[in-house]
């Protein structure tokens, strides 16, 4: 609760008694204000769904081996396992038994609720489950050889959605905002609000920009309030011929 009283929710939605896994029609996209991310034709998974705090007492978990330049892998998966809204996802979101894909073959979902598994029943364990599925998760990721985790971080999130999307049976064509509505968006995503304010005529121009992840520039600020201070902050759009026209 203290978390969620930090952000500001962009399309609050009252609570509903919808199960887990069920599809909720979206209103009317007309309807939509132009100041608000447009509605969604379907809702996936709602944002009510997400638990922030963990459901149940969970201990710190286990450590992992290293395989052979896995530290980019195991890294990622240790921050992965520690958080809250994620691990409840997991555990018991149900996702297992209603999976329409071959299971541990080819959904990635299914193969790290397993491995968060094994991180529960030992000191010490190999996720090797998801170190074989490399080429399910990235064709271009190479077993022994070292990696760039921030960028595994994305590749793996993105195989998850994939995962539930074909799970679900959502169809390829479904709009945008209805495949962000998974709920590894939920969790992890967002959206950017862009002012843009006319110094001349005062017209404000508006725009939203998805995103999964935020590039921080650590080096000048003490703490993540300053780092999120200095990438929202406000700025200038050029001088000159450089300068923002105004769509007025």
């Amino acid at each position: 609760p203290k978390q969620k009283s930090k952000y500001t929710i962009l399309n609050p939605k009252s609570e509903t008694s919808d199960p887990a896994h069920t599809i909720t029609p979206s209103k009317n996209v007309s309807s939509a204000k132009l100041d608000q991310v447009p509605e969604p034709k379907m809702t996936l998974f709602r944002r009510e769904q997400v638990e922030l705090g963990y459901r149940s007492p969970s201990g710190p978990g286990a450590g992992m081996f290293n395989m052979g330049n896995t530290c980019y892998l195991n890294s990622t998966l240790q921050a992965l396992f520690h958080t809250p809204a994620f691990v409840n996802y997991l555990r018991f979101g149900g996702h297992e038994n209603s999976c329409g894909s071959s299971g541990f073959s080819s959904c990635t979902i299914c193969i790290m609720a397993a491995t968060l598994k094994g991180t529960t029943n030992t000191n010490t364990m190999k996720p090797i489950k998801i170190y074989e599925k490399l080429k399910l998760i990235c064709k271009h990721l190479t077993h022994g050889r070292q990696e760039d985790a921030h960028e595994f971080l994305r590749y793996l999130v993105e195989s998850l959605q994939k995962s539930y999307l074909i799970s679900r049976k959502v169809p390829k064509t479904v709009d945008n905002y209805t495949k962000e509505t998974t709920p590894f968006n939920q969790i992890f995503g967002g959206y950017m609000r862009q002012d843009v304010v006319c110094m001349r005529c005062k017209h404000i121009s508006t725009t939203f920009q998805h995103f999964m992840d935020l590039l921080l520039d650590i080096r000048q600020a003490d703490n993540i309030d300053t780092a999120l201070g200095g990438y929202f902050k406000r700025e200038n759009l050029g001088q000159g011929e450089n300068m923002y026209k105004c769509e007025k």
